[in-house]
């Protein structure tokens, strides 16, 4: 199974095709997620006010953010693969890395906000399938 969201054009046919959940899978940057949870649980590890903590959070939450958008210029091929990553995959971070910060956020975290993202990432992982031709058209296979 290759790491970015394929085509259906380029899919095999039957149990192997590609279907919404394993794209949902394949735009959340991974290697992203995981760098980020060390980066998190070293600073939850370290004594320090409150505030500091939350400002250290939001701040690695958005670095890591746009961090996203330079890995994936820089790991994908041209393409409507590269660009329907470059459009979700961010959003994939922060619908992961939102929740995973919450313990350094303390009271700046809000669940409807994470749920929120959660719920977008899913939506458009079902209704921003890469078609060759450019169209895209909701597929839930």
């Amino acid at each position: 199974m290759p790491r970015w969201v394929q085509p259906p054009s380029t899919q095999p046919s039957g149990p192997e095709r590609e279907g919404w959940v394993t794209r949902i899978a394949k735009y959340v940057p991974g290697e992203i997620v995981a760098t980020f949870v060390i980066v998190v649980g070293t600073i939850a590890s370290i004594p320090g006010d409150t505030l500091m903590k939350q400002i250290m959070g939001m701040s690695f939450l958005g670095l890591f953010f746009a961090g996203t958008y330079l890995w994936v210029a820089l790991k994908m091929p041209a393409g409507k693969i590269k660009t329907a990553h470059f459009v979700i995959s961010p959003f994939a971070f922060l619908a992961w890395g939102y929740p995973i910060a919450s313990g350094l956020l303390d009271n700046w975290f809000i669940g409807l906000v994470a749920a929120a993202l959660q719920g977008v990432v899913l939506l458009m992982s079902i209704f921003f399938p890469i078609e060759e031709s450019g169209a895209a058209q909701p597929a839930f296979a």
